[in-house]
């Protein structure tokens, strides 16, 4: 299909300029093309296949007809149960700058009246649907607060006013995490209030002053709505103008649901004028939400331009643009064509140009739905009686409109019955994707519920509180002996190796030339030889030249083993704690009172443990010894290396330096076995004083203090009282859960349609 209305451009052309398919008459049923106009670009979603016609079919009758109906109910079913907190549900918003005609082409499509003021009228978005599934007209109004793009579920509690009206509220929160869409990611959604407002409305006459008592309560700042619902028009004009309690504009929504026997089924949203002349923050709010609205790849953007204004310079062309640079899912909809007078040549054939060449991608003006042209009754007219549908034909005589007449692009019903059939095709394309992404977030629902605490029983505080200690207490002791969590094993075993690499490291070293504290050459070793020489027989090394040069290297022990104790203490306390926090985390007064005890048990394993380390650092400070029977093999060896070392071309000098050789060996063979005895012992030492011990003496300190206070039954109660965080977040997930399922429910009753 070369261009989406290409169809119905052929079979207007030999339709009569005057054919009623061309005038404004608002006629909601009405023939609709042999193929409806094709879904906007969205790669994600694949374009369904064309309904069936032959011309004869209609939007408000035949099987097509019924789809449609039941489609928009879908739809509107679906946003009331929030499906567009998790999925770009498809929607028309209708944008345009103040004074565009845009009240007129609404009251045109929903057959309705509308609040008219000079100056600025609609200060809030307005969601309207229509349905043609009854036998008789009504309306109902409802206020949607904390506005977001979805309607969550309602319970209305009702409340009358002195005139029988009703007003209902509920509220419904929406979950924060969302879930991204073929479309978009959806973003958080706020706390959503919405009010039923007033009674059903069967007398048309009475739309519009219901209407601004809506708008007058969804822009008061009070909490109390059911005070605007016998308020009179000029009642709300006055309190609109003082500001009294008031604001300028709103986010919120007022939301109109038509049931008409007339109407071609449809959905969209009305969004207030752009204005220039308020001051920067209401001009900013109504472009900021123009923006919000737009934004989804699955929403058709209906931008209402009068025909005397310049397309490139409009204001509401310019944020469609900002969101459809491609011009994929944008709808110009000209108003006022009566405007441009004889000498407006210039516009004329800007116009005209853009009519003829709709159907040009390289049409500067290029949108892949077209452009419409819609005729309506001005205020002198509407004084008069005259509506959209029986105005005087306008466009099928006035050049340059009469060049396109017959083509499906003037009057209302055309445009009506074309974004219709759109809206119903981005329906029925996006269920599948729809379905996917309402399946993933009940999923991550249900895993999200999971992952919280349990629910615990409170028929026995002591017990639940017992089951709990529990389950911790044995996750512990697993993770102390390195039966699980293996990283804090793992973690352990690195700060020990290196300990023992740091301990290794004051190893004193034998060689030829001294350059540092721990270096020794044959002259230094001879040194602390004569330094400790006393009244020993000739030929005999003094013990204490060995016992000097062990205390120098058992000096170099103390700081590294202290600062691996404090590494190991804080590792282990981060674990226990982590540890707590994951079994107790929902209960934040057992998750303080756990965490207290499991800081006082540390502290005491901690002093303990740093006791038996001292005291295993002053029993290698004692006189020197080993009953390694392989020490005098370990000393002989150090010996020849030394020899080797020191004299290997001089093998008749060694006999002069034997004693330093002699020390030299003893020495580097004892520390071979201190270290090795000292690195092991130090580990075994900290891991049973510090962190296996952990457990027995936690268990034995909880197990008291929780009998204790099973003494005062408000006391167990307290503990297990439910943080309010994951308590709010437990509610939310299931009413989330519970939305979810409604909304695939709801998708699998269309199934069987």
């Amino acid at each position: 299909m070369n261009n989406l209305f290409s169809s119905m451009s052929r079979r207007g052309r030999h339709r009569p300029s005057n054919s009623s398919d061309d005038t404004d008459r608002l006629s909601f049923a009405g023939s609709i093309p042999n193929t409806p106009p094709t879904l906007p670009a969205q790669p994600p979603v694949p374009q369904p296949p064309l309904p069936p016609g032959d011309g004869r079919d209609t939007l408000s009758g035949g099987e097509y007809a019924r789809r449609c109906r039941t489609l928009m109910t879908l739809l509107k079913d679906l946003r009331a149960l929030g499906a567009d907190t998790v999925f770009d549900l498809p929607k028309i918003v209708v944008i345009g700058n103040q004074s565009a005609g845009k009240s007129s082409l609404i009251e045109a499509v929903t057959g309705i009246n509308v609040p008219r003021d000079s100056g600025t009228c609609t200060r809030c978005p307005m969601e309207c649907s229509m349905s043609s599934d009854t036998t008789s007209w009504s309306c109902t109004i409802s206020l949607r607060s904390g506005t977001s793009t979805s309607v969550p579920p309602t319970s209305p509690r009702v409340l009358r006013s002195t005139r029988g009206a009703s007003i209902a509220s509920a509220s419904s929160t929406a979950s924060a995490g969302v879930t991204p869409t073929p479309a978009r990611a959806s973003t958080g959604v706020r706390n959503i209030t919405t009010q039923s407002f007033g009674p059903t409305i069967t007398d048309k006459s009475q739309v519009e002053l219901w209407l601004r008592r809506a708008q007058g309560a969804i822009l008061s700042t009070d909490a109390d709505k059911s005070q605007w619902l016998n308020k009179s028009a000029e009642e709300i004009r006055q309190a609109i103008q003082n500001k009294t309690g008031m604001r300028d504009f709103t986010e919120d929504t007022i939301v109109v649901d038509i049931q008409d026997p007339t109407a071609t089924d449809l959905s969209f949203v009305d969004l207030p004028g752009l204005i220039s002349n308020a001051d920067p923050g209401s001009i900013d709010l109504i472009k900021n939400l123009v923006r919000q609205h737009v934004a989804g790849e699955n929403t058709l953007i209906l931008v209402t331009i009068p025909a005397s204004d310049d397309i490139q310079n409009h204001g509401a062309v310019v944020l469609a643009k900002e969101a459809d640079g491609n011009g994929d899912r944008t709808i110009v909809v000209l108003t006022k064509p009566d405007s441009l007078g004889p000498g407006d040549t210039g516009l004329q054939e800007t116009w005209r140009q853009t009519f003829k060449n709709r159907n040009v991608p390289e049409n500067k003006n290029y949108l892949r739905h077209g452009y419409y042209c819609v005729q309506l009754p001005n205020d002198q007219q509407r004084q008069q009686g005259l509506t959209a549908h029986t105005l005087p034909d306008y466009l099928g005589v006035t050049w340059p409109w009469s060049e396109f007449a017959g083509q499906g692009r003037f009057g209302v019903t055309n445009l009506v019955k074309n974004v219709s059939a759109l809206l119903v095709q981005m329906i029925e394309a996006n269920l599948p994707a729809l379905r996917a992404a309402i399946e993933l977030a009940l999923r991550q629902c249900v895993n999200r519920l999971g992952q919280l605490p349990p629910v615990v029983s409170h028929d026995n505080e002591m017990a639940s509180i017992l089951l709990m200690v529990n389950a911790f207490l044995r996750e512990l002791e697993a993770a102390s002996s390195g039966e699980s969590h293996k990283s804090l094993a793992q973690d352990c075993r690195r700060r020990y190796r290196e300990l023992r690499d740091e301990v290794e490291g004051t190893c004193p070293k034998f060689q030829r030339n001294g350059i540092d504290d721990n270096t020794y050459d044959i002259p230094a070793v001879r040194k602390v030889i004569d330094e400790c020489t006393g009244w020993e027989l000739p030929g005999i090394i003094p013990y204490d030249a060995y016992k000097t040069l062990i205390k120098r290297f058992l000096a170099g022990w103390k700081d590294p083993v202290q600062n691996c104790f404090e590494d190991v203490h804080v590792s282990f306390s981060d674990f226990v704690a982590a540890l707590a926090n994951k079994h107790f985390s929902g209960f934040s007064h057992l998750n303080a009172f756990v965490l207290n005890h499991i800081r006082l048990e540390l502290q005491s394993s901690k002093s303990t443990a740093q006791i038996s380390v001292l005291k295993l650092l002053d029993i290698e400070k004692q006189p020197p010894f080993s009953q390694r029977g392989d020490f005098g093999e370990e000393q002989e060896k150090w010996m020849r290396t030394y020899w080797s070392h020191f004299f290997p071309h001089e093998s008749d000098r060694w006999y002069r330096t034997k004693d330093e050789i002699h020390v030299m060996a003893t020495v580097r063979t004892y520390f071979k076995f201190a270290f090795e005895r000292f690195a092991d012992t130090v580990l075994l030492m900290q891991e049973q004083d510090l962190v296996k011990s952990l457990r027995p003496k936690l268990e034995e300190a909880l197990y008291k203090e929780v009998t204790d206070l099973s003494a005062t039954p408000s006391g167990l109660k307290r503990l297990l009282a439910e943080d309010e965080a994951i308590a709010r977040e437990r509610d939310d997930l299931t009413s989330r859960k519970e939305r979810m399922m409604d909304i695939r429910n709801r998708l699998n009753m269309y199934g069987t349609v």
